[in-house]
């Protein structure tokens, strides 16, 4: 990402998972999206509700956000604990304007240690380019 780049619109789903590591003792996870844009201070863009006792949860759950053309956006999969949270996997992908003002639909494998761990797919539309 470069200042140069344009600053952008976006429309961004978290639309379902699945989760292949359980987290809890009943073989179940509590799941969540945390969205962030990635580096050292990154901001977090929004992050789903919890879907309780689930493996394989639907959220649904579209934000609108402005960044630049080329942000690297880090995906994190949570599972949610009376205590705390726990990651269950983590993918990052990069804003771009090749949507073509079309949705773009992707399911980024998330990995913790090298390990698949989980499914996400996420719906990306761009919806204006300054």
């Amino acid at each position: 990402m470069s200042s140069k780049d344009p600053m952008c619109k976006y429309e961004i789903t978290a639309v379902s998972g699945n989760v292949w590591v359980s987290t809890d003792r009943d073989g179940l996870s509590d799941p969540y999206i945390v969205m962030k844009k990635k580096g050292l201070l990154g901001k977090t863009l929004f992050e789903t509700p919890v879907v309780n006792d689930s493996m394989s949860p639907v959220w649904n759950f579209t934000e609108v956000i402005t960044a630049r053309k080329n942000t690297t956006i880090t995906v994190k999969l949570m599972d949610k604990d009376p205590i705390g949270s726990n990651t269950i996997g983590v993918a990052s992908f990069k804003l771009n304007g090749t949507q073509d003002f079309a949705p773009m639909s992707f399911s980024p494998s998330l990995e913790k240690e090298d390990t698949v761990t989980g499914l996400a797919t996420i719906k990306i539309w761009l919806l204006e380019e300054n």
